[in-house]
């Protein structure tokens, strides 16, 4: 049985060569994203908070898009346990998918956010822990992983989701749907972060960091999925944010017959 690189199965490579998965993305700015567009930027809270409830309950935002998008793939969202890995308060994409989801758990490193969590996500398991740490230790497996990560360098030296892997498969249900932001092309401002440059370039094995294209991206997973027991089924991407190029990168992960049969 060969990786999605063409390799044989073996040590995870980084220098990744785009591939077969089937994935499809979306560039056409939303009427999400033109929403965010013409909200000026350093608005005070009260008037985003208004803004985005608003998006939101006119069903605009970039995130209820993906969850229309996995039912309309035959995903059963609301069947589905999800966990949300950087949970911050919770107001903004996590509200927006929370009544689509059989239940969630949210979790958050800081405790200044523990209230806001409660009130934001009613009915959502809030646990206050460090996400590293959370992942190697719960016994729960999610249907819908979510891993809403910063396009930048944060706390003692991570770097957007990349040190979440390989311990993000321990939580994996099967079939499992991965939600990641991504940035495939890194804005100028950002790019004289030599750690995430350098990161960057070794999680997808390319000399051109600043600049990864989705396909590319995809295909890093892929392989990271095989080496761990899973197969993508589909990916597709959604752009979110429309000032800063970060997409939402959506990928179903499932284990073959074979495995699931020798793992029971």
């Amino acid at each position: 049985m060969r990786r999605p690189d063409g390799r044989s199965a073996g040590r995870t490579s980084r220098a990744i060569e785009p591939g077969a998965p089937r994935r499809e993305s979306s560039s056409a700015p939303t009427a999400a994203d033109v929403l965010a567009a013409i909200l000026p930027k350093g608005i005070p809270d009260p008037l985003w908070r208004t803004a985005w409830s608003l998006r939101r309950r006119a069903g605009l935002s970039p995130t209820q898009d993906v969850f229309r998008e996995l039912r309309r793939r035959g995903v059963p969202t609301g069947d589905v346990a999800a966990v949300e890995v950087f949970a911050g308060n919770g107001f903004c994409h996590t509200l927006d998918y929370l009544a689509s989801v059989k239940s969630l758990e949210a979790w958050e490193l800081s405790p200044a956010h523990e209230a806001d969590l409660r009130h934001n996500l009613p009915g959502a398991t809030i646990r206050i822990t460090d996400s590293f740490e959370e992942i190697n230790r719960t016994v729960r497996r999610f249907g819908i992983v979510v891993v809403d990560n910063t396009i930048t360098t944060f706390g003692p030296g991570y770097v957007e989701h990349f040190d979440l892997f390989p311990d993000l498969f321990r939580i994996a249900e099967n079939p499992c749907v991965l939600l990641l932001n991504v940035c495939p092309k890194v804005p100028a401002a950002l790019r004289d972060d030599a750690r995430r440059m350098s990161r960057r370039a070794a999680f997808y094995g390319t000399p051109r960091p600043h600049d990864v294209p989705i396909d590319r991206m995809v295909q890093t997973y892929a392989t990271l999925m095989f080496d761990h027991g899973f197969l993508i089924d589909w990916s597709f991407a959604r752009r979110r944010a429309y000032r800063t190029g970060i997409y939402y990168l959506v990928m179903r992960m499932s284990r073959p017959a074979a495995s699931v049969t020798s793992d029971s």
